[in-house]
């Protein structure tokens, strides 16, 4: 393996760990939101949204290969393979 895949790999183990880091707060923000079933806290239902949000974002990101990310990490082997 290339230094370019092995780091392509990191990238992608990375964002399992944002993935799994988004779904374990899942049963938080549901506690936080409805703590018992008649009533429902629409206060928390923001900043809930945010904190399982994001990282699920940054974990779609990182899994498909963070094409940016690759781009500055290995722009001379990029600028290369467009001269051939």
């Amino acid at each position: 393996m290339k230094a370019k895949d092995v780091f392509g790999v990191a990238v992608r183990f990375i964002g399992l760990l944002f993935l799994y880091q988004s779904l374990t707060s899942v049963p938080a923000v549901l506690t936080s939101i409805c703590p018992s079933f008649p009533h429902f806290n629409w206060r928390n239902v923001l900043p809930g949204a945010i904190m399982v949000g994001w990282p699920l974002l940054v974990a779609w990101w990182l899994v498909r290969g963070a094409p940016l990310l690759m781009r500055l990490a290995y722009r001379d082997e990029a600028s290369g393979e467009r001269d051939a």
